[in-house]
């Protein structure tokens, strides 16, 4: 049994009402539910034949990255993908197996393509190709797991931005996000060492020139240009 339904809504919390929160739960919610009545137990007869159900080879959720750490402007989508990776767990607490993998964005026709694809990419969550979402499958089938997260993450970009307001206990338990937090924090150091030293130095107008210059290429980074040449001091990040 594989439920891969959704349904694609960006809809912000002040703005959820009943009618907006119940479309997206159905696809998910609805279907995962009925899914699990159905199949619930081996020993459940059907009321044609009064025989057990055959043994399930598997029991697949296709649940989202929106339930495990959120995503801006889907509170219901990742309520709906959070129900899906609790089924799972409750089902294997039942003896009855199950599997919900909470994937990052997929290539060539996912949910998340267009605007949506390439905003993921700025934010450092490339589209993944649909032969690597099967592999990893195939894997969590194999491994028996019961809920795992596959994404295509460029931590470089999303683990800084994830966390630039407050830290992430879920990110820094990642042995590759605290290593680049190490990194970043002796780099820190460093550079804010020479800045002071650089300034203290300068003249009243090259601190200003090169405050902006420091600004300017920081902005380019973040919002995934090139180089700075585009970041014009009279630019908004929304531009």
């Amino acid at each position: 049994v594989v439920h891969t339904a959704g349904v694609a809504a960006s809809h912000p919390l002040d703005t959820l009402d009943d009618d907006a929160l119940a479309a997206v739960l159905s696809a998910k919610v609805t279907g995962a539910t009925n899914l699990d009545a159905i199949f619930t137990a081996d020993t459940s007869t059907t009321s044609d034949t009064s025989e057990p159900h055959d043994k399930l080879d598997a029991f697949v959720l296709f649940s989202s990255i929106a339930g495990v750490w959120g995503s801006g402007g889907q509170a219901a989508y990742a309520a709906a993908n959070a129900h899906l990776d609790a089924l799972a767990q409750d089902r294997r607490a039942r003896g009855l197996t199950a599997t919900s993998i909470s994937w990052g964005p997929w290539a060539d026709g996912g949910m998340a393509a267009g605007e949506a694809e390439a905003e993921l990419l700025r934010r450092g969550l490339p589209a993944m190709v649909p032969e690597r979402g099967v592999t990893a499958l195939q894997q969590a089938l194999a491994e028996g797991d019961t809920h795992v997260t596959v994404a295509d993450v460029d931590w470089t970009r999303f683990a800084p931005a994830f966390t630039a307001l407050r830290p992430s206990p879920l990110l820094t338990g990642l042995p590759e996000v605290r290593d680049l937090q190490e990194e970043e924090t002796a780099a820190a150091e460093d550079g804010a060492s020479a800045l002071r030293d650089r300034l203290a130095a300068a003249t009243a107008a090259e601190r200003t020139r090169a405050l902006l210059e420091l600004v300017r290429n920081q902005a380019a980074v973040v919002l995934a240009h090139g180089s700075a040449s585009s970041v014009t001091a009279a630019s908004t990040f929304r531009e």
